[in-house]
């Protein structure tokens, strides 16, 4: 067999085998959640630091604010800390170099010197990635307290702690 016909098998095994190998851009992004939340659960500095965009917009359940290094600096420094986040019934969506993935997650979070968590409740969330020359960059996370799943239907009674059960 000539050189050439064993190099044009080659290209063809390699060009129709080629969308097997390739994930689409939603399982990425899905598995750009799962290290997202594997990350934050183990206060992963490195990891953190590569997934999210530098002009961040983080904004928790609490209503709370924060960019890129507050978020990191408050897992580094211990003031607060996470139980695994693992990302559930996740959609995505993509919109070009953009995508909006949706899911739940159980947030338990504990603030430094706490042995009990100060939440302890299933989130909605929405992460925005924008496709960047170094890869997917987070760009916006955004959770919300479930609350189908809190007391009450969400109706909280004075006193109340979300995820809370009183």
């Amino acid at each position: 067999m000539s050189k050439r016909i064993v190099f044009l098998l080659f290209m063809i095994v390699v060009t129709t085998a080629l969308p097997a190998f390739a994930g689409s851009v939603e399982e990425e992004i899905t598995a750009l959640d799962i290290q997202w939340g594997e990350a934050a659960g183990k206060g992963d500095v490195a990891t953190l630091n590569r997934l999210l965009a530098d002009n961040l917009y983080h904004v928790h359940a609490t209503g709370r604010i924060e960019g890129k290094n507050e978020y990191i600096d408050s897992l580094e420094s211990g003031l607060r800390r996470h139980d695994p986040i693992t990302p559930m019934k996740v959609q995505v969506r993509v919109y070009g170099d953009t995508a909006v993935s949706t899911g739940k997650f159980r947030m338990v979070a504990y603030r430094k010197g706490m042995e009990k968590p100060m939440v302890n409740q299933v989130n909605l969330y929405t992460h925005v990635w924008t496709r960047t020359k170094e890869g997917w960059k987070l760009t916006v996370h955004q959770a919300t307290a479930d609350t189908s799943t809190m007391p009450m239907n969400g109706q909280m009674k004075p006193g109340m702690m979300p995820g809370h059960q009183h």
